[in-house]
């Protein structure tokens, strides 16, 4: 990491790697849309240390932003992952395009970008997602903001057995191409140490708020521990639909039964 790097993600992470970063992007990526503006005004930033937020919601909201102070991580992709057959607009195919890039994430207020990149799907699609992120992570290094890879398995060749294997692939593979940290999906306490184990040191957030991944037993409290115990200590987590001691911060949220 640059200088520019390390002040900015400094702001929303600390020295033993955790935060507590809220994610508002379900509604960008083809879920329910819900009103953004009663979830942004009820946060408390003495327990939240992020936000991530699409391009647009960030211009739009941008009073609100400067009231609260709360760093943003700024979504600089959009694809169909979550539309599906009970969508209203069902997807047809995958599809995953760019929708901000480093200077346009730094001039909304960005301390992060960070952008989708799936495993699993068509071997073209997952090329262009990687030379997307590595003209993302090029500009980042260029202009000293950090550039986080949220590996996604998905797709007809990722299934229980291998999840946690594509999933550690991906990472590794992002890392290598620059990428300043990556956010990877709940997976159990072994998994997560083989993660770790790959990560060249780098710091990993658990992604929570996203629908892919493994389903806990024990809620994703224990998932998160267990993540937790094994080195990953930065969670993102649904803004809407936060889980209990989330109003503590991470320490609270950890604690929590």
């Amino acid at each position: 990491m640059n200088t520019g790097q390390i002040i900015r993600i400094r702001e929303f992470m600390d020295e033993a790697g955790k935060a507590l970063v809220l994610d508002f992007t379900r509604g960008f990526l083809g879920g329910e849309f819900k009103n953004i503006k009663e979830a942004l005004s009820g946060i408390d930033g003495a327990s939240v240390d992020a936000i991530i937020l699409s391009p647009g919601e960030a211009k739009q909201h941008v009073d609100m932003l400067c009231k609260k102070r709360v760093p943003v991580i700024i979504k600089c992709d959009w694809s169909n992952r979550l539309l599906d057959d009970q969508s209203v607009y069902p997807a047809q195919k995958f599809r995953q395009v760019p929708a901000c890039d480093a200077a346009g994430a730094l001039r909304l207020g960005a301390s992060a970008a960070i952008a989708d990149v799936v495993f699993g799907t068509p071997d073209d699609d997952t090329v262009k997602g990687m030379e997307w992120l590595r003209t993302l992570v090029r500009d980042g290094n260029d202009c000293g903001l950090p550039v986080i890879a949220n590996i996604i398995p998905l797709g007809s060749r990722v299934s229980p057995d291998n999840f946690a294997d594509v999933a550690c692939l991906g990472m590794r593979t992002c890392l290598e191409l620059g990428a300043t940290t990556a956010a990877v999906p709940v997976v159990d306490g072994g998994a997560a140490r083989k993660l770790v184990t790959a990560s060249m040191n780098c710091p990993l957030l658990a992604f929570a708020s996203s629908p892919m991944g493994t389903k806990p037993a024990g809620g994703i409290h224990a998932a998160f521990k267990a993540m937790s115990d094994a080195g990953i200590r930065a969670i993102v987590v649904d803004g809407f639909d936060p889980p209990a001691g989330i109003e503590k911060g991470i320490a609270g949220f950890a604690a929590s039964p």
